[in-house]
């Protein structure tokens, strides 16, 4: 995670240099930013695992809190949840099929 976050802000920082216009939803992956989603998805997960819930729930009201334009946060979320929802399927399967 850390490689990933240190490639983002030199990727910004080159970004600004060239003198690139952020639309009004854009995101600005600064070092708050970065902390912000980063701090999120765990607390997100966390959650999601003592409480059962979906970390959609939890991560959606971050992505609006650092101004992502709406759409852009649900269409987001929708290919982790299916992919958790897959695996959690499969394991449910795996198990059932084994106690049989």
């Amino acid at each position: 995670m850390i490689p990933i976050s240190l490639y983002t802000l030199h990727y910004h920082k080159r970004r600004v240099a060239a003198g690139y216009v952020y639309l009004e939803s854009d995101i600005e992956w600064n070092v708050r930013s970065i902390v912000l989603n980063a701090g999120g998805c765990v607390v997100a997960g966390i959650a999601a695992g003592l409480l059962g819930i979906g970390g959609g729930m939890l991560k959606i009201p971050i992505m609006l809190y650092m101004g992502m334009n709406p759409a852009v946060c649900g269409l987001s979320i929708c290919p982790h949840v299916i992919d958790v929802i897959l695996y959690c399927d499969f394991i449910i399967c795996s198990i059932y099929v084994d106690v049989l």
